[in-house]
């Protein structure tokens, strides 16, 4: 035994109970389980084994012990380049990270160039907004995984770029670092998304910095926390990252909701014809997803409980209520989901 590396045991262990349960499943033969699994398959997919093995193991009964088996294993061993060929690695703080290549930033910064020019044509203001990683120095990558990430320097030598193209930006991993914020309290263990009380506080950032270069004139009192209700779930979800490493090693998240108490009136558009008129800012928040499930594998994403509709492309929101006439397009990604219902609150158009 003690010639036999530790990984093997694990490699060993994992595929002896993959395959007890596999002949434990409730296919009458072999060639029905073959049959389902390229059935499962859509016809315009090219057929690959990445496919197959995820339409399989999707189907394999007791599944999900099995993820948790790896994990307890790769926990033991102290494994933290685990899923590396996915990007997610293990933190000696137990968050799980993903790493950056590096960049020339030549086709951004030449995008944003373009992209610049047409605004100003047009007479719009355009302010570019830079959202921090889980981590704040690439360095450590190389302290704890021995590989790099570019992630920060690859931000720092785009912003320094545009600056010199006089594009307006606002670099919210500064304003962590001035208000000494620990950016651990901004992300979640298990997801690479930020968390609620990030988009919170990026908002009154983005507003800020909107009435700072532009003038706006947005009410930055809406933003104040006291007018907010927070509700805390302690360990109550698992992110993308974590479903695939398992709750085992990566234990699961907590998850905070922030909802104004203050009277609130919107109307929602999106590009699919929904339409919800004249209603609160509870029409921003799937409450439904905070309900305690035990299987956290096959759970909805909790990140996805704020702007839960088909989409947030082209979707248009007016509030109601008597604020500044100001009408913001958002070019965003993910992270924007728990940011656009709070600067929806002082901002009267939004279209993302």
């Amino acid at each position: 035994m003690n010639k036999i590396s530790k990984i093997t045991i694990a490699i060993i262990i994992t595929f002896f109970i993959a395959f007890i349960s596999f002949t434990s499943c409730s296919y009458r033969t072999f060639k029905d389980m073959v049959k389902y699994v390229f059935n499962s398959i859509e016809k315009k997919d090219s057929i690959s084994f990445d496919k197959i093995e995820t339409v399989f193991f999707n189907r394999l009964k007791g599944s999900n012990k099995i993820i948790d088996l790896n994990g307890l294993i790769a926990k033991k061993i102290h494994q933290k380049g685990y899923y590396a060929n996915k990007g997610i690695f293990v933190s000696k703080s137990g968050f799980l990270l993903s790493n950056t290549s590096y960049t020339t930033t030549d086709y951004e910064v030449d995008q944003m160039e373009k992209f610049n020019n047409y605004c100003k044509n047009n007479k719009i203001n355009l302010l570019y907004v830079n959202c921090p990683r889980a981590y704040l120095d690439d360095k450590i990558f190389e302290d704890e995984f021995g590989i790099e990430s570019f992630a920060n320097r690859n931000a720092d030598l785009f912003l320094k770029r545009i600056d010199s193209l006089g594009i307006a930006s606002i670099d919210l991993r500064e304003k962590i670092k001035a208000e000494k914020i620990n950016i651990k309290d901004f992300f979640y263990k298990t997801d690479h998304h930020w968390n609620v009380k990030a988009g919170f506080w990026a908002s009154q950032k983005i507003v800020g910095a909107l009435n700072e270069k532009f003038n706006y004139n947005i009410n930055e009192e809406i933003y104040n926390p006291a007018s907010y209700k927070i509700t805390e779930y302690k360990n109550t979800w698992l992110g993308e990252q974590g479903k695939k490493l398992s709750v085992v090693y990566s234990g699961l998240d907590d998850f905070y909701c922030i909802e104004p108490i203050f009277e609130t009136n919107f109307s929602v558009y999106n590009k699919k014809n929904y339409k919800e008129e004249y209603v609160n800012f509870d029409v921003f928040i799937d409450k439904n997803r905070f309900n305690h499930i035990k299987d956290f594998y096959s759970a909805p994403s909790w990140h996805y409980s704020y702007m839960p509709f088909s989409s947030i492309t082209k979707l248009h929101i007016h509030n109601n209520k008597d604020v500044v006439k100001n009408n913001i397009l958002l070019l965003c990604d993910s992270y924007a989901y728990v940011v656009i219902p709070f600067l929806s609150l002082g901002i009267q158009d939004i279209t993302s």
